[in-house]
């Protein structure tokens, strides 16, 4: 070894086992430290690790953790070359991703934020927030089950669904009734509630314009659909026809589960 040139000595075998050793100048002495303490107890960094595998070799780029708990179970926190964002991964499947926008997406359906860390109530049956989503809707005025001859100047719908719980704001302003006869509804709700939501569970609430009634407009919820009634909270009938003009119009929210 004295008198040998590192070129000139046998490749060693790889991977290396780690017991291999190498001389390394500590305290101005000459000691040996093995391969597999080189680094024991530091922090390393590194600007890209090249892990191999079965198919072949994949580049990550970012914080390799490592869970010494779960055998096979590791964490990786990938950024991209490009910056396009993080991926964690545990046992080789994707967990959640950070796009380069900042938002985290989770990777599988049903998946979220838990809240198992609060006291819940006793009749608790889940604490995971598993859905965020607000867009619009084209509300759709429905008389009999028909739309034959209706018309509007305008139809607009904003829904916004946090976990179960969703909320529709509706508003229809018509410019013929057409000629169908029969109860009025509006259709077209975003989500299918889990359950008929009756009036006096939830009452929306809203403008009423060129209705031709005698009392209070009510509603209640059943499948993609609100049914209007007139009177009281119990109600004394649907809405009908021969309650709209052809310029009638209103407004409305309502909340319910899905």
């Amino acid at each position: 070894m004295a008198n040998s040139t590192i070129s000139a000595l046998t490749s060693a075998t790889t991977p290396l086992a780690g017991t291999e050793t190498l001389p390394v100048v500590q305290s101005g002495s000459t000691k040996q430290v093995s391969v597999a303490n080189l680094t024991y107890g530091r922090d390393v960094s590194t600007r890209s690790i090249l892990v191999r595998s079965d198919s072949g070799p994949t580049t990550y780029y970012g914080t390799i953790l490592h869970d010494a708990v779960t055998t096979g179970a590791n964490i990786y926190d990938v950024t991209s070359a490009s910056g396009g964002g993080h991926v964690f991964r545990r046992g080789g499947s994707t967990l959640v991703s950070i796009d380069a926008g900042g938002n985290i997406i989770p990777a599988v359906a049903g998946k979220g934020v838990n809240f198992t860390a609060n006291t819940p109530a006793s009749g608790m049956t889940s604490q995971n927030l598993t859905w965020y989503e607000e867009g619009t809707w084209t509300p759709a005025l429905l008389i009999a089950g028909g739309n034959t001859g209706i018309t509007y100047t305008s139809q607009s719908g904003r829904y916004t669904r946090i976990g179960r719980m969703v909320e529709v704001e509706c508003s229809v302003v018509l410019s013929s009734k057409g000629a169908r006869t029969g109860a009025v509804r509006v259709g077209g709700l975003p989500f299918t509630p889990a359950i008929d939501i009756l009036p006096a569970t939830v009452v929306p609430t809203g403008t009423w314009v060129g209705l031709i009634v005698g009392g209070n407009i009510q509603a209640y919820i059943s499948g993609t659909a609100v049914y209007l009634l007139l009177g009281t909270l119990t109600g004394t009938g649907s809405l009908t026809d021969a309650n709209l003009s052809n310029t009638s119009a209103f407004t409305f929210t309502a909340t319910f589960s899905v």
